[in-house]
């Protein structure tokens, strides 16, 4: 018999507490056993009631979110879902989140706006990623594995000179392999192009962030559409479209569509 998700919420806010457990308790196939108003109280939730996945809101008192997660990926590795904002701040701490091991992220709803429309499509997310992670192995998105990690600089630096450019997909959990990957680049490459499972509004964050991790030769931008695809550079799409390439005269383009 297959037991139902065991689901913990952390979050200071009441309302958006409330709001998560009715939606899971609307949902077949997971509960709530626990919840929890800060990081602290969260800690004694995680060991009386041993939940298989946390909901983390990121702006907390008396300790942020993302130092608990931090804390919680060396202490008692689990999946972890973000509760976030959808703001310029708001992305740079999601991708911090991300990078220490947080399997997904969710956009809260505004609590001086919430209506019948924006319940309906956070309770929609929120119950497409529990069940992501109810579908799962947590172990393939957790932090890199020793024997995981050693082989990435390799694959980065393969004989790629046959290729005319390479395509990455990437969900969510893959943003930490992203940064070893590109860390690890040491030869020229073809034009790389990544599809990464996340809302556009992180995809600047995310082109900085992995600049800053790539060697000078090597240059991570947005990809837009129609542009020429150069050697040496890495274009980053978001989830929202299709990300194309199409040869034009000795020239590979990008071109980004609504539909595949």
């Amino acid at each position: 018999m297959i037991q139902d998700l065991k689901v913990g919420i952390v979050d200071d806010s009441p309302l958006i507490r409330q709001i998560i457990q009715s939606v899971v308790d609307e949902t077949p196939g997971m509960r709530v056993v626990g919840q929890a108003g800060d990081p602290f109280e969260a800690r004694e939730m995680i060991k009386a009631k041993n939940p298989d996945v946390i909901t983390l809101d990121v702006e907390m008192p008396r300790m942020n979110g993302l130092e608990f997660l931090e804390k919680i990926m060396k202490l008692r590795p689990m999946p972890v879902v973000m509760v976030s904002t959808l703001t310029q701040r708001g992305a740079d701490v999601t991708l911090r989140a991300l990078e220490f091991g947080a399997v997904d992220y969710i956009a809260k709803p505004d609590n001086q706006a919430i209506g019948a429309e924006s319940l309906k499509i956070f309770s929609s997310a929120l119950v497409s990623k529990l069940n992501m992670v109810k579908g799962s192995n947590f172990a393939a998105h957790g932090r890199l594995q020793h024997n995981q990690s050693r082989y990435a600089g390799q694959v980065a630096n393969a004989a790629v000179k046959q290729y005319a450019c390479i395509g990455i997909a990437s969900s969510t959990g893959g943003i930490e392999r992203l940064r070893y990957l590109i860390s690890n680049i040491r030869m020229a490459l073809p034009p790389i192009l990544i599809v990464q499972h996340i809302n556009h509004i992180y995809v600047q964050n995310l082109v900085e962030r992995l600049q800053e991790l790539a060697p000078a030769h090597i240059t991570v931008k947005a990809a837009t559409h129609r542009e020429a695809l150069q050697p040496n550079h890495i274009y980053i799409a978001d989830n929202q479209r299709h990300l194309q390439v199409r040869q034009l005269g000795n020239e590979l383009h990008a071109y980004l569509l609504q539909a595949p």
